[in-house]
């Protein structure tokens, strides 16, 4: 299954992939170029899925721009979530990971189903929103759980965790500002009057593996992608 260059926007979740328990072929999903915003409750919501993505935006969610429950394997590369929901209030983080599922049965039971977060990758993305902290993690250790933050402009409440050292955060900037042309307008180009710390800090293999971002310019022109779905370039 493959989406490329759509708009999903207005609704309750823009998209929702589960595998069933017990399949041995899981849903799978490549979600490039695309944005997804508007959503009362989830932008991205899967379980035990496996996604590719890249030059992604998802914005304007009620409850999280991506959950990622039930285990699965991900992959997401320049992409920007970026949630300012106005709403109503929003508690909940921009991303949330976990490697189980709580599904009720007949009887009236919750029953939770530990399955491996096999991988959970977010490389040079942005992930910052209205909220102290934008990423957040629920973990069974009799399942895998293995996620990681490379490069990425992220906000996270450092009282929380120390992110130095940490080996699910990679070379990330946290609790700074990307600089967004216009939030409000759901812009998430960089501003042109100041200089975003989201520009040129993108890891260069990952950038030229993807070397157009969203707008079809080129992002490793000067050796130094940005991070995020957008390259700034200045214009004469």
């Amino acid at each position: 299954n493959s989406i490329n260059y759509a708009e999903i926007k207005g609704g309750i979740v823009g998209l929702a992939l589960q595998t069933i328990p017990g399949k041995s072929n899981p849903v799978d999903l490549l979600l490039t170029n695309t944005s997804i915003q508007h959503m009362s409750a989830f932008g991205l919501r899967a379980a035990d899925a496996r996604i590719t993505g890249f030059n992604n935006i998802f914005s304007s969610c009620g409850i999280c721009a991506i959950t990622l429950e039930g285990g699965g394997y991900y992959e997401f590369y320049h992409s920007t979530i970026a949630n300012w929901f106005t709403y109503n209030s929003r508690n909940t983080p921009s991303i949330f990971l976990s490697n189980y599922f709580i599904y009720p049965e007949s009887n009236g039971n919750n029953v939770k189903d530990i399955r491996n977060l096999e991988k959970a990758y977010f490389g040079n993305s942005i992930v910052y929103g209205s909220n102290p902290t934008e990423i957040a993690w629920s973990e069974d250790t009799l399942g895998l759980m293995n996620y990681r933050f490379e490069n990425c402009l992220i906000k996270f409440d450092t009282s929380d965790i120390l992110l130095n050292g940490n080996s699910h955060f990679v070379n990330c900037i946290n609790y700074k500002d990307p600089l967004f042309l216009n939030t409000d307008k759901y812009d998430f180009h960089f501003d042109t009057l100041e200089v975003s710390p989201a520009r040129d800090l993108g890891k260069y293999e990952i950038g030229a593996a993807i070397p157009l971002d969203l707008d079809g310019l080129s992002r490793i022109t000067d050796g130094k992608p940005d991070i995020g779905a957008y390259e700034f370039i200045l214009q004469e």
